[in-house]
């Protein structure tokens, strides 16, 4: 099968189609301006939790630098500047798009939420890959915005567990919002971080984030959601044909389904 994806050009109605081959990615994007040597690197999807997370940090006197990864259902490499902006917080973004297509591929472990999300596969490629990042720039731990009890899926306590296994990450993963629900970790028991500074944030209520927002002086709040196109059924519906479709689909096939309108032709079809 062949996916073609049709643009139509608002001003001059004509129509220009796109192959998946040229489908455009994102790429590598560091900030202009970053924290010489980072003491911990915070998960930063652009939403209330992760920039609470960072902040909460940052309030210890931790050189905090976010990472925002990019895929093609999730992630804007353009959002980036603008965040350092209206946060003040020291944020790179890294392109994993065709680590997630890959993912995709072979099936997720963990299974699909709802829809075609794979939070908690998602989830561990996301930490594995800032691990990564963590040891290139000389950091001493991970951060993330996870509250417990928060997403149905992802965010319980067993499976909260299995991400910390499977991602390989239980000596350096810190989660500040809800640390009071959780065992102490490692990067408190050192010393890098107090925990008596950390909260204790349970549920799926937001009353303490906006408080806690408020203190920090926080005007712009993000709306609510996860933010993945992966847990809405209309593009769950285009993405599920290129992945069961296609013989190998890439980064480049899932993003060019964002777009326009899908028409599958078949060889040999008239």
């Amino acid at each position: 099968c062949v996916l073609l994806t049709i643009i139509l050009d608002n001003a001059s109605g004509k129509k220009f189609p796109l192959s998946a081959s040229c489908a455009v990615r994102h790429v590598w994007h560091t900030s202009a301006v970053m924290s010489n040597q980072p003491d911990i690197i915070v998960l930063f999807s652009g939403g209330l939790d992760s920039i609470l997370a960072a902040k909460v940090l940052e309030q210890q006197g931790l050189a905090v630098r976010c990472i925002h990864f990019i895929t093609p259902f999730f992630g804007s490499a353009k959002a980036v500047p603008y965040w350092r902006k209206v946060y003040g917080l020291d944020i790179v973004s890294q392109d994993v798009g065709e680590e997630f297509a890959q993912m995709l591929r072979q099936r997720p472990e963990h299974g699909f939420g709802k829809v075609m999300n794979p939070c908690v596969d998602c989830k561990i490629l996301l930490l594995r890959k800032a691990r990564l990042y963590m040891e290139s720039v000389g950091a001493k731990g991970l951060a993330t915005g996870e509250v417990l009890g928060q997403r149905p899926m992802s965010q319980r306590r067993d499976t909260l567990n299995v991400i910390l296994r499977d991602a390989g990450v239980s000596d350096i993963l810190l989660r500040p919002l809800c640390a009071h629900h959780l065992l102490p970790t490692p990067v408190e028991e050192s010393g890098l971080v107090d925990r008596s500074q950390l909260l204790g944030i349970w549920g799926r209520g937001r009353n303490e984030q906006l408080a806690l927002a408020k203190k920090f002086g926080i005007t712009e709040i993000p709306t609510p959601g996860g933010g993945c196109r992966l847990t809405e059924r209309e593009n769950a519906r285009r993405y599920w044909l290129v992945l069961t479709r296609l013989p190998e689909p890439g980064a480049s096939d899932f993003t060019l389904a964002n777009l326009g309108r899908q028409f599958w032709h078949t060889e040999g079809d008239a």
